[in-house]
C-alpha cells in the first residue's frame, strides 16, 4: 500500500486482537456495524478476501510500526477512484466503536470523497481538525468538502455528493 512509511514497503499483520477471549464476539459486532450503516448500498462487507474481481480490503491486527503507519486507521485518498482495489489498515487498539464510521469513511476516502467539517459525517477527520461524534456517521448529498484539509483532489468541486458518488462507484 502507498500510505507505508518508514522503510516498511511489506507487512504481515496479525490477526485482529489475538489475544482476546471475546475476539469473535468483537469482530462479528464491527461486521454487523458496517453493514447495517452500508445497507443502502449493494456493498458486500465480508470477512475473507475475494477471489476475483475489484473490491476494496481493510486489514485489522497489529500496530502502526508493524505496517509503516503514523496512525490507527489508514486509507489513501484515491481521487477520481483510479485504484479499484484499494487497501486499508486498521490497528488492534483503534476504539472498537469507531471502527463502523471509519469503515465508511474509508469506502469515501478510496473513491475520491475527502474530509468534511460536520462531526455527524462519515468524512468528518480524514486528515483535518474535524473531531467526529460517537454515532453513527451520517453521509451526505451536498455537503461542503474542507478545504483546509490536508489531502484534497485537484479541480473536485467545493460541494461533494456521498451517497450519489458512492451509489456510481458501487451500484452502477
Amino acid at each position: 500500500a502507498s500510505w507505508m512509511q518508514g522503510g516498511v514497503t511489506t507487512a504481515t499483520t496479525p490477526p485482529y486482537r489475538a489475544g482476546a477471549a471475546n475476539r469473535a464476539t468483537q469482530i462479528q459486532t464491527i461486521i454487523d456495524a458496517a453493514k447495517a450503516r452500508l445497507a443502502p448500498f449493494a456493498i458486500d462487507v465480508v470477512t475473507t478476501r475475494p477471489t476475483s474481481g475489484a473490491y476494496m480490503m481493510i486489514v485489522f491486527g497489529g500496530t502502526a510500526a508493524n505496517v509503516g503507519s503514523r496512525f490507527g486507521f489508514v486509507q489513501e485518498l484515491d481521487c477520481g477512484d483510479l485504484v479499484r482495489n484499494d487497501v486499508a489498515w486498521v490497528d488492534d487498539n483503534f476504539n472498537a466503536a469507531s471502527i463502523p464510521n471509519a469503515i465508511v469513511g474509508s469506502i469515501g476516502f478510496a473513491i475520491g470523497l475527502t474530509a468534511t467539517a460536520d462531526p455527524a459525517g462519515c468524512m468528518c477527520s480524514w486528515d483535518n481538525n474535524c473531531t467526529p461524534n460517537t454515532n453513527n456517521c451520517v453521509l451526505q448529498d451536498g455537503i461542503a468538502r474542507d478545504l483546509t484539509a490536508n489531502q484534497l483532489c485537484s479541480g473536485a468541486p467545493a460541494i461533494q455528493n456521498e451517497i450519489s458518488d458512492i451509489n456510481a462507484a458501487f451500484c452502477n
